[in-house]
């Protein structure tokens, strides 16, 4: 909500995070607080940065929350391998995506302008060995999407939808492109 101090928001979010303990105790799994970036929320979400998700953490107060760090999102924000190492065993996902920095775009690694070297050496440096999950759902855009539609055009609209052929060929790439970035780091797993 708009208007809330920093305060506010945590004593909000916490009371939204203890209604899930007896479930996350119950079947053993985590809850995971994401960065965010002021180019999406402007001063409506205030965990921004590592510290910020830190102290939330710290004031949550439940062995089962964690965190999850969004690329896409910290690329708007500025550099990422001191925050990446701040979380260090805090860290349990990463949400990989690019951007070109200005808004969060959810596009395939190389598309945008997050320094994907800076990414893993700091994964390597915390050791994670969490998931990597591929949040890459916007290299394709729909006519009406939500970081903008395209022009209008009063004439035919054959070409106002990506095609499932587009897809397809998109995620055969984000599959070649998540397997180089881990094989160039001697990560691969196959």
């Amino acid at each position: 909500r708009l208007g809330l101090t920093k305060e506010e928001w945590f004593k909000e979010n916490k009371a939204y995070y203890q209604r899930y303990f007896d479930v996350l105790e119950k079947h053993n799994v985590n809850m995971l607080c994401e960065n965010s970036t002021k180019a999406n929320m402007g001063e409506m979400y205030f965990i921004n940065s590592a510290r910020d998700m830190l102290d939330f953490i710290k004031y949550v107060d439940h062995p089962l929350v964690h965190a999850c760090w969004d690329t896409g999102h910290a690329n708007c924000e500025g550099s990422q391998y001191d925050e990446i190492v701040a979380l260090g065993k805090e860290l349990y996902a990463i949400h990989f995506n690019d951007n070109r920095g200005m808004q969060d775009e959810h596009l395939i690694p190389f598309f945008g302008t997050v320094n994907w070297d800076e990414i893993m050496h700091a994964l390597i440096d915390v050791g994670f060995c969490g998931p990597l999950t591929m949040e890459c759902t916007s290299s394709l855009r729909g006519y009406n999407y939500w970081l903008g539609s395209r022009r209008r055009f009063d004439g035919a609209q054959r070409l106002n939808e990506p095609q499932l052929f587009m897809q397809r060929k998109l995620e055969e790439l984000l599959y070649e492109t998540g397997k180089y970035i881990l094989t160039e780091y001697g990560l691969n797993e196959e």
